[in-house]
């Protein structure tokens, strides 16, 4: 099927426009969770829980084209004539295959942020970022890194389910595991299985936290209104949070999509998979495909960080206001 700029631009424009949603409601009900009866730490927590899980749940469409077309082969399917194959398939369901497993694990990871990223700060050397920016940086990483390593460790089986529940279908296209619980049913105890792809999954943390953080100090140090309360202010600081986020991202890709064809491909037999670990996979890709399919579908990864920035910012300037 022929791919189109008309078609490519409009669904784009759709992705936008589901982003900005998940962003205002994850925020208004973020907000909500204020008025009630917790202590702080507690309605942080639920807040960010409520504002990832509806930022989540509204973008799954775009979350799903984007991960079926880094685990295609086909350079010519774009992601207008996957959208197609999905509704044709499925219906409005198949965007949100696996949606429910993406969801479940937020909160973890939520949760594990809340109990240890302030020890692992603590526990990092302390390092004046306006002497030592570099070493400061590197701090960063480190930390992030081990947080990053430990939350995902223990939601890395849904994330395998999520995408195994995407990507993998019968020989006639129907899926194959009809829920999460169908797929965790026939995983068989092998823990390997639901592991595949963690290591260059950690390995990406490295990549996006440093440059995240370099983009993010940058903007913020060269934009005279980032200490605006008013408009300009909000808008500097989405700026400078998807500035830093979509190159990061972009810079993270090729790691997020050799843990998604490791993890499809962990539902065949050990005997029969095509890679036979990271860089081989890495190595596979790049031959057959190209450098091009290491960042299949990465523009609408990019539309996804939208969400993610806006929910940030306008939760954030929610508090602020209420407090003043």
């Amino acid at each position: 099927m022929p791919r189109t700029w008309t078609s490519e631009i409009a669904l784009a424009s759709g992705g936008v426009a589901l982003s900005v949603a998940a962003g205002a409601l994850g925020a208004k009900l973020a907000g909500a969770v204020d008025g009630l009866g917790f202590t702080e730490a507690v309605r942080r927590f639920v807040a960010g829980g409520i504002s990832g899980a509806v930022a989540k749940t509204i973008s799954a469409p775009l979350a799903a084209i984007k991960l079926k077309l880094q685990c295609t082969e086909d350079d010519d399917e774009g992601a207008l004539d996957c959208a197609r194959r999905i509704f044709e398939r499925e219906g409005w369901q198949g965007f949100y295959r696996g949606n429910l497993a993406n969801v479940l694990g937020y909160f973890p990871t939520q949760a594990f942020n809340f109990a240890f990223k302030d020890k692992i700060k603590r526990l990092m050397p302390k390092v004046d970022r306006k002497k030592h920016p570099w070493r400061a940086l590197a701090v960063n990483v480190v930390a992030g890194g081990i947080a990053g390593a430990g939350s995902l460790s223990l939601v890395y089986p849904l994330d395998t389910a999520r995408t195994q529940l995407l990507i993998c279908t019968n020989d006639d296209g129907s899926p194959k595991y009809a829920n999460m619980a169908d797929f965790f049913r026939d995983w068989n105890g092998d823990v390997r299985r639901l592991y595949e792809g963690y290591v260059v999954s950690v390995a990406g943390i490295i990549p996006f936290r440093a440059i995240y953080f370099i983009v993010n100090d940058t903007l913020r140090a060269i934009l005279p209104w980032i200490r605006d309360e008013g408009l300009k202010g909000i808008v500097s600081k989405f700026t400078c949070a998807q500035s830093a986020a979509l190159c990061a991202a972009y810079a993270s890709y090729p790691f997020d999509t050799v843990r998604r064809r490791l993890q499809a491909d962990a539902q065949r037999p050990l005997g029969e998979r095509r890679y036979k670990g990271n860089l081989d996979c890495l190595k596979k890709i790049y031959r057959v495909e190209g450098v091009r399919a290491l960042f299949r579908g990465a523009g609408y990864n990019a539309l996804r960080t939208i969400t993610s920035a806006l929910a940030l910012v306008a939760y954030g300037e929610l508090k602020k206001r209420k407090r003043a």
